[in-house]
């Protein structure tokens, strides 16, 4: 359904359709199904696109009346139009109808008139049309590209997700290390990623990311976290620590990052947890650095990207357990998320109640684990503690270390901790407790 086009309704107010989309309302009216009518291909894949001219330049006057240079961007197909047009309503509806940010949409194709056309409907925000280089998309000159293409036919006869597929590894290797590139950012001092078919489950009215990261001086932020197929990224951790052996001047004490969250207990292998990068907030300086940028050069010459299926999520987790200090690293757990297989919702009962996601009911096996108490998981301080194991507990895995940084805990316990009696107890103890307060109101 597209964002806009219906309006919340009461007892006094019905539903009503939006003039600005009363066209598309009428189009989808006359091509209702497939049953009354040949399918046909969608006008905005087969319209010609000659006329497009890319947006290259952010004007300097969109940043006057903005805290900050910040922006919503987003990697979209033409093909994907209903989805990066519920995608974006969910974000303005939620947060940018009040702050007004500018959005940067990239594609690797021409975007056809139609897309741009009902694009623009969904927001008064400033929008810019860009279109990715070829040489960030296509293959390198260095990658065989035979053997890439045996590599991804072993990976898709595996049943790896996306082992097959040539678009998606451009689209992750862009995404690692090269959008950044794009001169639509050249000015931009944070960016919030937005994946098509995204949603955003909580109101943030009165809460602004962007300002909260800059005036904090945080790099990265993030609300979701997974674990890797390790049959898509073989040698990313081997390569990792080759980098990490050849280029000591880049790298942070083991104890001052999250490299204890993401290795096992003897700081050899990496765990497969990493940082959702389908929603992101991050800091373009920290993309641009000669550290990032010597890491992401070096695993691309590796070839990586393409003869295995390296991500953007473990890519951009190993980058800042090697680059960035704990503190320098932001748990959204007052956003709610949704994408997919997985969502967050806020753990605060305070921030839940603005929120239309169920606590109890998240997709994700981990996002299980954030039912804990919510005096034991924020995301207001941060700090470092060596000792800790992976999965937040102490060695005898009885009891949460309750000195542990509130960071610390929201992140480990978040990233790796298995489901066991003591988070099972917790949560329904968590989930009385809401059901109480809830009747108490009543």
């Amino acid at each position: 359904m597209f964002g806009r086009d219906l309006l919340w309704s009461s007892s006094t107010n019905s539903y009503t359709i939006d003039p600005r989309d009363m066209d598309i309302v009428q189009s989808l009216c006359n091509t209702s199904s497939s049953s009354e009518q040949e399918q046909q291909v969608p006008s905005y894949l087969i319209e010609p696109t000659v006329n497009f001219r890319p947006d290259t330049v952010i004007p300097s006057y969109t940043w006057e009346t903005l805290p900050s240079k910040s922006v919503l961007y987003m990697v979209v197909r033409n093909e994907d139009i209903q989805e990066a047009r519920s995608a974006m309503r969910s974000v303005e509806d939620r947060f940018n109808r009040h702050f007004k940010y500018p959005w940067v949409l990239l594609n690797d194709q021409d975007f056809t008139p139609t897309f741009q056309k009902y694009i623009l409907k969904v927001t008064d925000a400033p929008i810019y049309f860009g279109k990715i280089d070829a040489n960030a998309w296509n293959y390198p000159s260095w990658i065989d590209i035979r053997s890439a293409e045996e590599h991804m036919d072993i990976m898709y006869a595996l049943n790896i997700h996306r082992g097959g597929s040539l678009s998606f590894r451009q689209l992750l290797r862009y995404q690692s290390g090269l959008f950044i590139h794009h001169p639509l950012f050249n000015d931009v001092e944070y960016l919030w990623r937005v994946e098509p078919g995204s949603d955003i489950t909580c109101e943030m009215m009165d809460y602004d990311p962007f300002v909260y990261m800059k005036e904090h001086n945080k790099t990265l932020g993030f609300t979701l976290t997974m674990r890797e197929d390790p049959g898509s990224i073989e040698n990313l951790w081997g390569d990792t620590r080759y980098f990490m052996d050849q280029h000591p001047e880049h790298i942070l004490p083991y104890n001052e990052t999250i490299m204890s969250w993401i290795t096992d207990k003897n700081k050899v292998d990496y765990n497969m947890c990493h940082f959702w990068s389908n929603f992101e907030i991050i800091q373009s300086d920290f993309l641009r650095s000669k550290a990032y940028q010597d890491y992401f050069e070096f695993l691309d010459r590796k070839g990586g990207f393409f003869y295995e299926r390296w991500g953007d999520n473990p890519v951009r987790t190993m980058a800042a357990a090697m680059f960035l200090p704990l503190d320098k690293i932001e748990f959204f757990n007052r956003i709610g998320y949704s994408h997919s297989v997985a969502s967050h919702c806020p753990i605060n009962k305070e921030d839940n109640r603005r929120c239309s996601c169920d606590l109890f009911e998240n997709h994700g096996a981990y996002n299980e684990l954030i039912s804990l108490s919510e005096n034991q998981v924020t995301s207001e301080s941060t700090g470092s503690n060596s000792n800790e194991s992976i999965n937040g507990h102490e060695e005898d895995g009885s009891t949460i270390h309750e000195e542990q940084n509130d960071l610390t805990k929201s992140t480990s316990l978040f990233m790796a901790a298995p489901l066991d009696d003591l988070v099972k107890e917790k949560e329904k103890q968590e989930r009385e407790n809401i059901k109480n307060d809830d009747d108490a109101m009543m």
